[in-house]
This record gives structure tokens, sequence and C-alpha cells, in this order.
């Protein structure tokens, strides 16, 4: 008996658990697919970082741009306001070129010209309040993704500063401005693209290192604002003091900026849970629930977010 069992255990020795392949070398791995999808993964790592890094160039750009035109259109707006007084003062006379800065003063130009800029203010302002977040919300849909609400302020920009040219270049009455600063406010501005760059970072980078890359993107807004004013500045100051050479140039950058983001930057990727709740609804439905602003602004009454408020609310009064 305990030969046999003796037997029976060299046999089992000489058996292997798992069927070795003669034909496999010993460097082969066991599974090539799963070796290179994880091989793969620092490359693509590596490519939605860069494609980050160009986002905040993009941002910086953007905000470039909206801040070397606000100044100048109100200071186009008080022109071609005194313009047209004097031109209706004097009759059919063609007044432009010799009028001065100090005749501009006048309190009934800077009355008309002031209600002229608190309505572009207002056009643009309020689409935003109602327009930023259904754009934020149907930028979580896979159907759009993300980079049509990146592009969209962009172009709001583009029409913007197309739309002051030509007034600026035919002497056009200054309502005609009002187009161009709507078009802002149903492309979203300022706000709708800082949100859709947001949550773009937010698809691409891991979830432990996001607020460090969320405030790059806040430091590259705040940057290109800070510099727009002394960009538009430097340009009147050294190279022309006509205002439509500052649009001119903004209109380069911006449609640099477009082609760049389109060229390079590509489409990021929501989570598996996010796609599955948009497939499920309809796209009305969808709009009508990021369009309810009182619901948009019930997180306001978080105790958190109320106190972040009203530090806000202060820093902004101060």
């Amino acid at each position: 008996m305990a030969n046999s069992l003796h037997e029976e255990a060299e046999v089992d020795e000489q058996v292997p658990a798992v069927a070795i392949d003669a034909s496999r070398d010993a460097t082969t791995p066991l599974s090539p697919s799963l070796n290179d999808s994880v091989a793969a993964e620092p490359a693509k790592m590596t490519a939605r970082i860069l494609s980050f890094y160009i986002l905040c160039i993009i941002m910086f750009l953007g905000s470039l741009v909206f801040g070397m035109t606000l100044a100048p259109i109100q200071q186009m707006v008080v022109r071609l306001v005194c313009v047209k007084y004097y031109e209706n003062l004097l009759g059919n006379f063609k007044t432009g070129d010799y009028i001065s800065d100090d005749m501009c003063k006048l309190p009934e130009i800077q009355s008309q010209a002031s209600s002229f800029i608190a309505t572009m203010t207002i056009l643009m302002m309020v689409p935003m309040i109602f327009l930023g977040p259904i754009y934020g919300g149907l930028s979580d849909n896979p159907r759009f993704g993300r980079r049509p609400f990146i592009s969209l302020p962009l172009f709001g920009f583009t029409f913007n500063i197309i739309t002051v040219i030509i007034v600026g270049n035919f002497e056009l009455s200054p309502s005609i401005i009002f187009v161009g600063s709507s078009l802002i406010g149903l492309c979203g501005g300022l706000s709708t693209l800082l949100f859709a760059m947001l949550s773009y970072t937010s698809d691409v980078v891991p979830f432990t290192e996001r607020t460090s890359y969320f405030s790059l993107i806040d430091g590259a807004l705040f940057l290109g604002l800070a510099f727009g004013p002394l960009t538009s500045s430097i340009i009147l100051r050294s190279f022309s003091s006509c205002l439509l050479t500052v649009f001119y140039t903004a209109l380069g950058i911006i449609t640099f900026t477009i082609i760049l983001f389109w060229t390079i930057v590509p489409p990021s990727k929501p989570d598996t849970e996010t796609a599955e709740t948009f497939q499920e609804s309809s796209l009305w439905s969808q709009i009508k629930k990021h369009g309810n602003l009182f619901a948009n602004l019930s997180v306001l009454f978080i105790p958190m977010n109320s106190l972040r408020a009203l530090i806000i609310a202060i820093q902004f009064i101060l």
C-alpha cells in the first residue's frame, strides 16, 4: 500500500498544474492585450494633461480678448454718440474728424453714452444668467460634449468684435453694437466658457488632482482679464491711436484661439453613469431641468455655500 501511494505521488509531481504551450517563449506575456492597454494608459494620461494646458492657453487668450475690448467698446460708444450729437446740432456737416475728447464731455453726451453702455451690459449679462446653467447641463450630454460649449463663447466674442469693427468703420449708430453684446450673452460669455472648461478638466484629470488644475484654469482667466486692458493700452500708445486697431488685433487673437482649440484639444468623455442618465431623458426635459433658475439658485441656501456667497458679496462691496 505504501509503495502504491508513493508511486501516485511521483506521478502527480510530474503533471504540471497548468498546461504549458511549448510554442510560447518564456519572455512572451500571457496576456498581450492587457499589457498593451496598461502600457498605453500613461500615454493617454500624458495626452490628456497636455490638452489641459492647451485649454489654459485658450482660457487666457479668450479672457485677454474680452479684457482688451471692454474699455475700447465703451470709448467707441462715447465717440459715436458725440459724433451724432454734433452732426444733429450742426446739420449734415461731418464733424467726426474735428471732434476732440474735450468736446465729448458735455453732460448730454455723457448721459446718453452711459445709457448705451448700461443697455449693452444688460443685454450681455441677462442671457448669461438664464442660458449658463442650460449650457452647463447640456455639456454633460455625450451627444454634445464639452467642446461646443467651450467654442460657443469664443464665437460670441468674434461676432461682437466684427460688429464693432463694422460700426466703427462706417460710423453707424451705436445701437448696432447692441447686436454684438446680445450675441455674447446668447453664447454664454465668460461664465459658460469657465464652467465648460472646468467640466472638461474634471473629465481628463484624476480626481485627486482636480483642485490644483481648477486653480490653474481660474488663474488663466484672471490673468487674461488683467492683461487685456494693459495690452489694449500698449497698442494705442505705441502703435496706433485708432481704436479699431485694438479690435483688429483682438479679432486675430480670437481667430487663432478658435483654430487652436478645434485642431488640438480632443473631445472628452463623461463618466458612464452620466452618459446613461442622459440616454434615458429627452433633450427638452434636460433644457427644462437646467433652465429652472430658482432650482439652480437653491444651492446658495446650503449653509456652506451661503457663507461663501456672503464673503464674495462683502469682498465685492469693499
